[in-house]
């Protein structure tokens, strides 16, 4: 789980949008009606005179200009508007009602619009507000309103004139998009930017096949939805949040890293900062975004873990600072081309400290902190563009000059959260819900033998060896390499044959090294449509064959007990190469670990059970053909198994000769059938991804080069 100081709570996040949400808050402040001029006849129009203006719609609206608001002579027009903005609020605006208010000038004192409302569409502890839509934002804001449920009207103060309707406060939208309560900033960030969240989906990247079992909560209204994928030498867990308001998923044990959806950049290092500072177990989900969290490799050969999601106030915090940050932004152009540091502001730090200590229960101290922190701070820098952010705040944004109207929205945002008290709205809708699916286990991953760990002991990088390469040039070469965004510095470069020809790296290992680990993957100069495949090929066996790209990489993991000679070859498989000085091929941080693995006592656990697959033997006419192999735990000279070859209607036994780690040689004594040799030495090498290679030779030893060989995948 996420971090354990914090409180499971339930937050509708935002993205982008959410900060124009924020924005939302109308800075509007109710005061006393004051006497005002003529009186329009009820549709809506009229011309202020030096003691203002009341006008009146027959659909019930009215609009109070007091003497002064206006110049005499100004035209003003009240009047019903039906706009496709308005489809945005969904449930937040119960009868489709909205208005237009329309002018030749900005008032300089606050104006009073009655609208009427429907209580009885207003749910019970809900609140309606008078709205504005913010034609820069995108979003509707609202303001601070006096509601009548009386005389069915709702009262507020204006300061600028624009299209308004009512809206609540919140909404529990269960069974339209993500379920749960949500306040009026959390849902309509979902209604604008799509709040459905959908399952991830791992079957491109399967799971590895030592991982035995990944538990999740399967119901459709899950509060998270987790896949397992396989990521290098380990796994990935991939995470989406299925609810509309953001949350931290908190888990037992420390990934290697993470990465997270509708961030950008900035943000994105935002959260890994606050994720180092938590241990490396908590990651922080958008409404309806997603994460991969890496474990690569697990920090044990055998283990689980579990993770919980929390809507709590943290999240909140968290969410509200890097809202803030988002839209403000670190590029934000300040007066003589300075930035708007918005990273080295004392409020974002501030934010960071709360959010790793807020209880749910005390949210709304750190909200009004942060809040008043960042209004300071912006009112400095749109003064600085000769904005008045008390006089103008409201003002159309045609008079506000452009590099300030991101400020400006984002203070109309931060106006907005206080007027509706938001971290309280929050904490009420969500920070204190309680009950048992609060407790429940949201996603569980428990191993067993995972063969990527890496060996213990010194290693040599690849590049460090002497190499006869097909190809000139650097092949063969230290390089740095960027594989999946991650940068390996130690890695060795391959060429890659584009012209039908397979280039090749040949290393005489001399039998003395024991393992090869590497990431494998092609260059960011790659043409993106290219794909390749390298084998590795062991002593004239190919034990590995992987398929890359630039966007898809494979770990390799081999065993090089005995090997006199290893082989890397590549070869494009699709797409059209170009000319280019540097090799395509990236070998990431290829390592070699000298000496053999030590023997054991017993066949390890990881080679127990059924596999099957395709054998090729090139001097038999009934190639390729299949093979099921069974094997269990036993010692040297026990019968650890059985073979059978259906094609060939062959089957035998399987005695032990020696165990490793990773390596198993076997002899194969065929008890019935004759279509197949009666003895045969057989070598069985663990794959990085769970999968096992074989070889078939004449000698004991193995010096031969294998007769046949292929990978079997384990079946049960």
């Amino acid at each position: 789980m996420v971090v354990a100081s914090l409180t499971r709570a339930r937050v509708v996040m935002l993205t982008v949008a959410v900060i124009g949400l924020l924005l939302v808050g109308a800075v509007v402040v109710v005061v006393a009606s004051r006497a005002a001029g003529p009186e329009s006849a009820g549709d809506g129009s009229g011309t202020v005179s030096g003691d203002g203006l009341v006008l009146h719609h027959a659909q019930g609206a009215s609009l109070r200009v007091p003497a002064g608001a206006l110049p005499s002579g100004t035209r003003v027009r009240l009047e019903p508007r039906r706009d496709p903005v308005l489809d945005r609020l969904g449930l937040l605006q119960p009868d489709g009602q909205s208005w237009e208010i329309t002018a030749d000038h900005d008032p300089i004192l606050p104006v009073e619009l009655t609208m009427p409302y429907d209580p009885g569409k207003v749910p019970a502890g809900a609140r309606p507000l008078v709205a504005t839509f913010d034609d820069v934002s995108g979003w509707w804001l609202p303001t601070e309103t006096v509601a009548d449920p009386g005389n069915r009207r709702l009262v507020a103060q204006l300061t600028g004139f624009s299209f308004k309707t009512w809206i609540l406060d919140r909404v529990n939208d269960v069974g339209n998009g993500i379920v749960g309560a949500a306040s009026w900033l959390e849902y309509q960030s979902g209604r604008l930017l799509g709040s459905r969240a959908t399952r991830p989906d791992c079957t491109s990247d399967p799971k590895p096949a030592w991982i035995t079992q990944v538990l999740t909560v399967e119901d459709a209204n899950a509060q998270l939805f987790a896949c397992v994928g396989r990521e290098g030498f380990g796994f990935d867990l991939n995470l989406v949040n299925n609810r509309g308001y953001p949350v931290m998923v908190d888990l037992d044990t420390a990934f290697a890293r993470w990465s997270g959806s509708l961030l950008d950049d900035g943000l994105s290092g935002f959260l890994q900062k606050l994720a180092a500072e938590t241990g490396r177990r908590r990651v922080f989900l958008l409404p309806a975004g997603s994460a991969q969290v890496v474990y690569d490799p697990p920090a044990t050969s055998t283990g689980h873990l579990e993770g919980h999601a929390h809507a709590d106030g943290g999240a909140a915090v968290v969410w509200l600072a890097m809202e803030a940050a988002r839209q403000v932004g670190a590029d934000l152009p300040g007066p003589g081309g300075k930035e708007l540091g918005i990273w080295t502001i004392d409020c974002v730090v501030r934010m960071l400290g709360s959010a790793q200590d807020l209880t749910g229960q005390d949210i709304s101290g750190a909200v009004s902190g942060m809040t008043g922190c960042l209004q300071d701070t912006l009112k400095h820098e749109v003064r600085l563009w000769g904005v008045d952010p008390d006089r103008d705040l409201w003002k159309s944004y045609v008079r506000v000059p452009q590099n300030a109207q991101r400020a400006v929205a984002t203070l109309r945002w931060l106006r907005g959260i206080e007027i509706v008290k938001w971290g309280q709205l929050a904490a009420d809708l969500w920070i204190n819900d309680r009950g048992a699916a609060t407790d429940l286990v949201d996603v569980s991953v428990w191993w067993k033998q995972a063969p990527g760990l890496a060996p213990t002991g010194k290693s040599v990088y690849l590049y460090t060896l002497d190499a006869s390469a097909s190809a000139a040039g650097n092949s063969g070469q230290q390089v740095t390499g960027v594989v999946d965004g991650t940068s390996y510095p130690h890695s060795t470069g391959a060429w890659v044959g584009c012209e039908g020809t397979p280039a090749t790296l040949t290393y005489q290992l001399g039998h003395g090294y024991r393992r090869l680990r590497s990431l494998v993957g092609l260059s960011g100069e790659t043409p993106a449509d290219v794909t390749a495949r390298v084998d590795f090929t062991l002593d004239g066996s190919v034990v590995e064959s992987v398929e890359v790209s630039r966007d898809r990489s494979e770990p390799v993991d081999i065993d090089l007990s005995g090997v006199a000679e290893l082989k890397v070859s590549a070869i494009k498989v699709a797409g059209e190469c170009e000319v280019s000085d540097t090799p395509y091929g990236i070998l990431g941080d290829a390592r070699l670990w000298p000496g053999a693995d030590p023997a054991i006592a017993s066949v390890p656990q990881a080679f127990v059970g059924t596999w099957r697959g395709q054998i090729t033997q090139p001097n038999s006419p009934r190639s390729p053909y299949s093979s099921v192999v069974i094997l269990k735990v036993g010692a040297a000279g026990d019968q650890i198994g059985s073979v059978q070859y259906p094609e060939l209607e062959c089957q035998g036994t399987l005695t032990l000769e020696m165990a490793q780690a990773r390596r198993l040689q076997v002899t194969e004594a065929i008890q019935t059938g004759s279509q197949c040799s009666r003895e045969v030495n057989l070598d069985f090498r663990l794959l990085a991804d769970g999968r096992m290679t074989v070889a078939f030779h004449f000698t004991r030893g193995r010096t031969d080069s294998p007769i046949g060989w292929g990978t079997l995948t384990k079946a049960g």
